[in-house]
C-alpha cells in the first residue's frame, strides 16, 4: 500500500550536490508575533493561536478541548474602535506593501504607516474602500490579493465546501508565508491572475506573466540559498506551481505533449519534500495540503483494463523495452486504483486520487514518458480520461482533452486499437457518459443507492463527501 500522509515520492533522492545543502541545522521554531490572548493549548505548545471562538483553528484540527484564559485583565487593552460592528472588523484585511524588486525572503514592513488596508463594507452593493495605498504598490496587487483570499483560496479544495480546512489553510497560513517570501507571493498573484482569466474577468495579462516569471526566478533562487526559514514556503510553492503551470494546457502556442512537462512539475513536490527537513513539514500549518489517500495496488490490479495488460505482456524478449516491463506494470497498478475507486470511492476521495496520481508513479516510468515511449503515452492517455471528470477544479479545465489530442497526433495508427476508449472520450463532457466509457458499461450508475448521494457524485457546483 502506498504511503498515506505526505505527498512525497519515496523513490526521489536529492542530487549529490544537494546533499551538502541539507546538512544545515534545523531550527525548531520560527520567530513569530506573540499571541497574548490565545488558548491555553496553543500557549503550552508555543504555537500561534488564531484566537477563534469558541474553538481555535489548531484545537479544531487536533480535536482538542479549547480553553481560553480569563480575559478580564485584558479588557482595558481593547482599543476604542472595537465597538464597531463585527461584520466590518472581520472584513478588514491588512495587506503588506512590498516593492516589486524585493527579494524572495524579505519580510514586509510592520509599521502601520506602511501597510495597505482594504476594507469591504458589509453592504454587498459597496465594493471596496481604499484606505491607504503606498505609491510603490500597484493597485492590481490589491485586487489580486482580495481575489485570492475570497475565490482562489479554494483552488485545492476537492470537497468544495466553505469550511474545508484546506481552504482555510490556503487563505491564512499560505498568505502569512507569502508575506515573508516574495516568490510565494508572486505565485499567489500569478494564480489569481490565471483564475481571473479563466472566469473572463479583466486583468492585465502582461502583469500576470511578470508575476509568473518572477515566481519561478525567486523559487529557484530560494532553493539555491536553502534558508531553513523559507522551507515551508518552498514546499507550499511546489504544490501551487502545479496549478499555475496548468495554464499552458489552454495555450494554443504551448508545446505538444505538455502533460510530460507538467508531470515533472508534480514530481518536483517530492524533490522539495526530500530536500527540506521532514519535521518542518510535520509541525507545519500547511501539512493538510500534502495529504493524499492511500492506494492499495493489490486491490486495484484486478481492475486494470485487459488490453493494457496485454500491451505490456506481449513485449517480446528481444525488444529493448522488455527490461522496462516492471515499470510499466507498476504504473498500471496505480492506474487500476483509479478504475477501482470509480466503483467504490466517494467522489471527493476519487478526486484526490486523480489529482495526486502523478505523485505515486515510479521515477523510472516518468523517464519512459519523457522519452515519449508509445506505451507510456498510451497509459497517460487513459489517465487523461479521468482528468476530464474533475469539473470542480478550475485549473484542470481542458487538461484532459488537450492531452488526448496531443497523444493522438503523436502516436501512429498502429497504437490506435489500444486507444479506442481515450479517443471516444474526446469531446465528451457529461461525467456519467465518461464513466460509462471508462468502465465499458452503458448501464453503470454511481455506487450509491440514495438518489441525493448519486446527485452529489457528479455535482458541478458543490461536491459532498458521501462516504
Amino acid at each position: 500500500m502506498a504511503e498515506q500522509g505526505f505527498m512525497f515520492l519515496p523513490d526521489v533522492t536529492p542530487a549529490p550536490e544537494e546533499a551538502d545543502v541539507m546538512e544545515i541545522p534545523y531550527r525548531s521554531k520560527r520567530p513569530h508575533k506573540k499571541s497574548r490572548t490565545g488558548c491555553k493549548n496553543c500557549k503550552a505548545r508555543k504555537v500561534k493561536c488564531n484566537e477563534e471562538r469558541p474553538v481555535c483553528r489548531t484545537c479544531r484540527l487536533r480535536k482538542e478541548n479549547c480553553v481560553y484564559p480569563s480575559t478580564t485583565t485584558n479588557a482595558t487593552r481593547i482599543p476604542s474602535y472595537s465597538s464597531k460592528p463585527a461584520s466590518a472588523s472581520k472584513q478588514s484585511t491588512s495587506l503588506p506593501s512590498p516593492s516589486p524588486s524585493d527579494g524572495n525572503s524579505t519580510p514586509y514592513p510592520s509599521s502601520s504607516s506602511q501597510n495597505t488596508q482594504l476594507v469591504r463594507s458589509a453592504n454587498p452593493t459597496v465594493t471596496t474602500n481604499l484606505v491607504f495605498l503606498p505609491p510603490h504598490v500597484h493597485q492590481d496587487e490589491l485586487k489580486l490579493m482580495w481575489f485570492y483570499s475570497t475565490v482562489s483560496c479554494g483552488s485545492f479544495s476537492v470537497r468544495g465546501v466553505e469550511d474545508d480546512p484546506v481552504k482555510e489553510t490556503m487563505r491564512s497560513d499560505i498568505v502569512q508565508q507569502a508575506f515573508s517570501n516574495r516568490f510565494l507571493l508572486d505565485t499567489l498573484f500569478g494564480l489569481s491572475g490565471l483564475h481571473m482569466k479563466m472566469l473572463g474577468q479583466d486583468f492585465d495579462e502582461k502583469r500576470a506573466l511578470l508575476y509568473r516569471t518572477r515566481a519561478f526566478e525567486g523559487y529557484r533562487k530560494a532553493i539555491a540559498e536553502a534558508n531553513p526559514d523559507s522551507f515551508t514556503a518552498l514546499t507550499a510553492n511546489s504544490l501551487l506551481l502545479t496549478a499555475l503551470t496548468s495554464g499552458s494546457f489552454r495555450d494554443p502556442e504551448a508545446p505538444d505533449l505538455y502533460i510530460i512537462d507538467w508531470m515533472l512539475v508534480w514530481r518536483g513536490i517530492g524533490v522539495i519534500v526530500n530536500f527540506v527537513d521532514r519535521p518542518v513539514l510535520e509541525e507545519s500549518s500547511i501539512r493538510l495540503l500534502f495529504s493524499r489517500p492511500p492506494m492499495c495496488v493489490s486491490v486495484g490490479t484486478p481492475y486494470i483494463p485487459h488490453h493494457l495488460l496485454l500491451m505490456i505482456s506481449s513485449i517480446p524478449a528481444d525488444d529493448p523495452e522488455f527490461f522496462d516491463t516492471t515499470d510499466y506494470y507498476e504504473a498500471l497498478e496505480y492506474l487500476g486504483c483509479l478504475y477501482q475507486g470509480l466503483q467504490v470511492d466517494s467522489w471527493s476521495t476519487l478526486n484526490l486520487r486523480i489529482v495526486t496520481w502523478f505523485t505515486y508513479l515510479p521515477a523510472a516510468f516518468c523517464d519512459l514518458a519523457r522519452q515519449r515511449r508509445p506505451r507510456a503515452l498510451v497509459i497517460l492517455a487513459h489517465y487523461a480520461v479521468f482528468l476530464k471528470l474533475l469539473k470542480t477544479i478550475w485549473w484542470l479545465e481542458g487538461v484532459g482533452d488537450r492531452t488526448l489530442g496531443d497523444i493522438r497526433k503523436y502516436l501512429s495508427s498502429e497504437w490506435h486499437p489500444v486507444l479506442q476508449v481515450p479517443f471516444e472520450a474526446m469531446g465528451v463532457d457529461d461525467s456519467l457518459a465518461i464513466c460509462r466509457l471508462i468502465l465499458k458499461d452503458p448501464t453503470w450508475m454511481p455506487p450509491f443507492s440514495d438518489p441525493s448521494s448519486r446527485a452529489a457524485f457528479f455535482c458541478d457546483e458543490l461536491v459532498v463527501d458521501v462516504s
